[in-house]
């Protein structure tokens, strides 16, 4: 696998690598799994953005990740409603 760098922004998340960059809009996400080594961040059933648990340097920055992606996930909800 190549290396990916993922940044969060207001606008959503930007994954990049040397080949490929993708970016996702806080809108574009159904929900998050945690299990194991990865994060999931869902676009579709079957499909998402994956984060590995690994490139968090601690679980408090991992938790710090997770709490501001649920709150512009909910932001994002709660603007469409």
């Amino acid at each position: 696998m190549a290396e990916h760098r993922v940044s969060v922004a207001d606008d959503g998340i930007s994954s990049t690598s040397r080949l490929v960059d993708h970016v996702y809009r806080w809108s574009a996400f159904e929900g998050v799994t945690v299990r194991d080594g990865i994060i999931v961040l869902w676009t579709d059933p079957g499909a998402g953005a994956l984060v590995p648990r690994s490139a968090f340097s601690a679980p408090a920055a991992e938790a710090a990740f997770l709490e501001a992606v649920r709150g512009h996930m909910a932001a994002a909800k709660a603007s469409q409603a």
